[in-house]
C-alpha cells in the first residue's frame, strides 16, 4: 500500500493506491498526521480510487475502523471526503464510516466524482 499527501489550498489530498492492508493503516494515519500542513481539523480529501480494497472483510474494515478511533484527537473535527471508484469500495467505505464514526468528530462524505469531493 502506498500513500502520497498533495497541498491544495484550504485541504489536504491524501492519495493511497496498491492494495489494502490493514496492518499498515496506522502508518498511513502516521504519515497523515505527522505531514508538515496537516493540524487536527484541517479538510482532507482521501483518494481510495487507485487502492485495491475489494479483498477486505468486515472485520478488516472493523480494525480499521478501530485504529481510527485511536487516533481521534489527531483527526479533531476535520471535514473529510472519501474518494472512489467502484460500488464495492463505496460499501467499504461507508462500513468503515459506521464502524468508527461512534467515537469520531469529523464528518466523513464519500465520493464517486472527484469535483463534488472537493467543492
Amino acid at each position: 500500500m502506498k500513500i502520497k499527501i498533495q497541498e491544495h489550498v484550504g485541504f489536504l489530498e491524501v492519495v493511497t493506491s496498491g492494495q489494502a492492508d490493514p496492518a499498515n493503516w496506522d502508518e498511513v494515519h502516521s504519515t497523515v498526521f505527522t505531514h508538515p500542513s496537516y493540524v487536527p481539523g484541517c479538510k482532507l480529501l482521501v483518494d481510495h480510487q487507485q487502492l485495491e480494497m475489494a479483498h477486505l472483510s468486515s472485520e478488516d474494515v472493523q480494525a480499521i475502523a478501530s485504529l481510527s478511533r485511536a487516533r481521534k484527537d489527531s483527526f479533531g473535527k476535520s471535514l473529510m471526503a472519501i474518494l472512489v471508484s467502484r460500488d464495492v469500495d463505496f460499501g467499504l467505505v461507508r462500513m468503515w464510516e459506521a464502524y468508527a464514526s461512534t467515537d469520531l468528530e469529523r464528518k466523513v462524505m464519500v465520493f464517486r466524482d472527484r469535483e463534488k469531493a472537493v467543492a
